[in-house]
């Protein structure tokens, strides 16, 4: 029986697992993987998806990025300001932190701070974390976390603080005071409940009032919002306190989360969203309260989000194709894709055949769409329609043998290549006519696509191209050519957000750099599945592969050469891998004289 070292079998272990595709999603141990093609979103960084270079759309991408499709599509682009909002949107998204960093956050944040280190009577400023987990009643289990204290809390704190400061000094006891109860209120943004203490009565009347403010916002953030509720009524019912024209803005907001906190996210308290509803109204029509007008307009936005679901999504529909809205855009996209979230679920959101009277709408739920009705409707808004939007959604559904595929094809090919639909349609129109048996003509045309000294296709897009010029693959000599392809991302996409990890950190990672080509699954499973070790042995006799991935096919054949015990195809790969992977050499240089010793000891032998 042949033996080969420890040494060698473990440096080989490791070589044929690099032939696996993705490793399974598990809840660990988490491996390095390869992702070629973005599935969840477009290519990262976003920018160029949020200037046009739409690649080859995937039915798998959320919301937001079909939106902005969808608008290209139809000629309606974004203006700077309004890419700067869907980046911001998408960071938030894919970086659940990333609102700490964003630049209204971080300076509001930032005001706080500075303001309160003017303070030194009152000790370091305690940690602050706005976020809040939403705890479990009535003893269901869920978790939810959540913006507890925003950022205009901040702002409020510091303004009011550099005022004091400017009216009692900042050494003064007045102050101190002010700062410790402050310190109390943002202490409940994550952490344990602390309601501050009532002033002293002998305290200065702008201060009574300001504590009373302080005392109803540390019930609010505690969640305690039936006293917060209660506290700022008497507060806006007092003529003398400076915070009575905010006053009836806290009240709706403590309604709006009476209204919306609770354990299942689909559920409301209607009762109080429409007292929260009433008071806002109010307050829009009072004109001596136009400063709070901006951030009620704001809420009165959620309230109808969980209010009128439909007639709310109806409105964003057609807020969000007007061209050039500026930096609202992110919010409005924001509660769009939450609400077509709830259309996915006919069952607790909007009714799916209201939600689809607006045309972005239908068009969205129809891409995303895997059910075999898809394609007739798709079809049928594009005949209807001619829009470009319904032949992109019509060509990534149709298979060859649909009978209005002759058409389809022609109308692709009207489809000029500054379009943003360009790589979206001639994919699929290549892929048709591949199916269709015009196989030379799908490799013409994509050797044409894929031979361009500046690529016209995002990276995720061109590894599309690569993987169906591979299946046209006639020769060897262009199963070599097709097969290895650059990552778009080396991640261990632990959250299943398709993100890259930083190689620069990760030495591991380095050994799979990101700018080198990697064989996706396709490939790997022609070697690893179809190929006969006769034709994979000649194959690492070629030059044509990139010399790391020829150093992982020999090994992956030698292993198999042992397995099988294959001791002609052992020997003769041994000189390749020893020049591959000098390193191995002694451990090879063992096995050899292993089997030359072992052909000794055989009966007969010389």
């Amino acid at each position: 029986m042949v033996s080969i070292t420890l040494k060698c079998l473990f440096a080989i272990g490791i070589v044929v697992g690099l032939f696996c595709s993705r490793p399974a999603f598990s809840c660990g141990p988490f491996l390095e993987q390869a992702i070629f093609t973005y599935t969840l979103h477009p290519d990262v960084p976003l920018t160029s998806y949020a200037q046009g270079q739409l690649g080859i759309l995937q039915p798998t991408y959320a919301q937001s990025y079909l939106y902005v499709a969808y608008r290209y599509l139809i000629g309606i682009g974004f203006h700077q300001e309004e890419q700067e909002a869907l980046l911001a949107l998408w960071n938030e998204r894919l970086n659940p932190q990333a609102d700490l960093r964003n630049p209204h956050a971080s300076a509001a944040m930032k005001a706080w701070s500075e303001a309160r280190a003017r303070i030194a009577a009152g000790g370091p400023p305690p940690q602050v974390n706005v976020f809040k987990t939403l705890e479990a009643r009535n003893g269901r289990f869920y978790y939810h976390e959540y913006v507890n204290c925003p950022a205009d809390a901040f702002l409020t704190a510091a303004r009011t603080l550099t005022e004091r400061i400017g009216q009692f000094g900042a050494d003064s006891v007045e102050v101190r005071e002010w700062v410790r109860a402050q310190d109390q209120v943002f202490s409940n943004c994550s952490g344990a409940r602390a309601i501050p203490a009532p002033a002293a009565p002998q305290s200065p009347e702008m201060l009574l009032k300001d504590r009373a403010y302080q005392i109803a916002a540390a019930h609010f953030y505690a969640g305690e919002l039936t006293v917060a509720e209660r506290l700022f009524r008497d507060i806006a019912a007092d003529p003398a306190s400076l915070w009575r024209p905010l006053a009836p803005y806290l009240v709706a907001r403590a309604l709006v989360r009476q209204g919306s906190l609770i354990p299942h996210y689909h559920e409301v308290d209607k009762a109080k969203l429409t007292e929260a509803q009433q008071i806002l109204h109010a307050i829009l029509g009072d004109n001596n309260l136009q400063a709070i007008h901006p951030a009620s307009h704001r809420l009165l936005a959620v309230v109808r989000f969980r209010l009128e679901p439909n007639e709310r999504l109806h409105e964003l529909a057609q807020s969000l194709l007007t061209p050039n809205i500026g930096p609202v855009l992110k919010q409005q996209l924001w509660d769009y894709t939450l609400l077509l979230d709830g259309v996915a679920d006919a069952r607790q959101g909007p009714d799916t055949g209201a939600a689809r009277r607006d045309e972005v709408t239908d068009w969205i739920l129809t891409f995303q769409d895997t059910g075999p009705n898809a394609l007739e409707h798709a079809l049928g808004r594009w005949t209807t329609t001619s829009a470009l939007p319904w032949l992109v959604a019509s060509l990534a559904k149709v298979g060859a043998g649909h009978p209005r595929v002759p058409e389809l094809l022609a109308a692709a090919e009207q489809v000029p290549r500054q379009a943003p639909a360009f790589a979206s349609v001639t994919f699929h129109r290549l892929r048709l006519l591949s199916s269709l048996g015009k196989q030379d003509v799908s490799r013409q045309q994509l050797d044409g696509l894929l031979s361009q000294a500046e690529p016209i296709f995002p990276p995720s897009a061109r590894n599309l191209l690569l993987a169906l010029r591979l299946k046209l693959a006639r020769t060897l000599h262009e199963f070599l050519l097709y097969a290895p392809r650059v990552p778009v991302a080396i991640t261990y996409n632990i959250d299943g957000r398709e993100l890259p990890e930083d190689i620069e950190t990760n030495e591991r990672l380095k050994l799979i750099a990101r700018d080198q080509p990697l064989f996706d699954a396709d490939a790997a499973r022609v070697l690893n599945r179809r190929l006969p070790l006769d034709t994979l042995r000649e194959l690492v006799h070629r030059s044509t592969l990139p010399s790391h991935l020829r150093r992982e096919l020999a090994m992956a054949v030698l292993t198999r050469s042992l397995l099988l015990r294959e001791e002609d195809s052992t020997r003769d790969l041994v000189p390749v891998v020893k020049t591959l992977i000098p390193e191995l050499g002694p451990s090879l240089d063992e096995y050899r004289a292993t089997i030359s010793r072992d052909a000794r000891a055989l009966p007969g032998s010389l």
